[in-house]
């Protein structure tokens, strides 16, 4: 028995269904676990603080809750972060 396997990108990753955390990875999906208290708390002050700052500087806009950035094309790597900024 052979596997075919289906390489997609992040715009293909984009249009599943968002009823759990997937990462892509040079092409292949991958499920994300849920992160633990102690991170979430982590990612909240963080986000709290560089919120502020950007803000304050106008120097963009910050994301959070797994946002996803493409990091690489052919094959597409998307990983969703924590926290982000971008201008």
């Amino acid at each position: 028995m052979t596997t075919t396997t289906h390489s997609i990108n992040a715009e293909e990753l984009w249009q599943l269904p968002q009823n759990q955390r997937r990462e892509l990875v040079r092409g292949e999906i991958r499920n994300m676990s849920p992160t633990g208290f102690d991170h979430g708390a982590i990612v909240v002050n963080l986000s709290a603080s560089l919120a502020a700052h950007i803000k304050l500087h106008k120097l963009g806009v910050v994301v959070g809750g797994e946002t996803g950035f493409v990091l690489a094309r052919n094959p597409d790597t998307v990983h969703g972060v924590d926290v982000g900024a971008g201008g």
